[in-house]
């Protein structure tokens, strides 16, 4: 996925969901944020972000390369 700059405009929505799951859309943008070239600005995914992927029992580095070799959020889904 491509990085996002979150400095120009802020991730999606705690209540928009993805795969099922709520705040899931709003952590991948977050994370989408941190790749080279993207901007977190001030969202930082430590907090909730990390509290649901520890409930869900997925491990933040795993995480951050599923979304950086995802081409769409479907993918990150899946």
């Amino acid at each position: 996925m491509e990085a996002l700059n979150l400095r120009l405009a802020p991730p999606r929505k705690p209540s928009d969901i993805l795969g099922g799951v709520v705040f899931m859309a709003r952590t991948v943008d977050k994370i989408r944020a941190t790749l080279p070239g993207g901007d977190p600005g001030p969202y930082k995914v430590e907090g909730y972000s990390m509290r649901v992927l520890t409930a869900l029992g997925i491990d933040l580095n795993d995480f951050i390369s599923i979304v950086t070799l995802a081409q769409t959020d479907d993918d990150v889904a899946k």
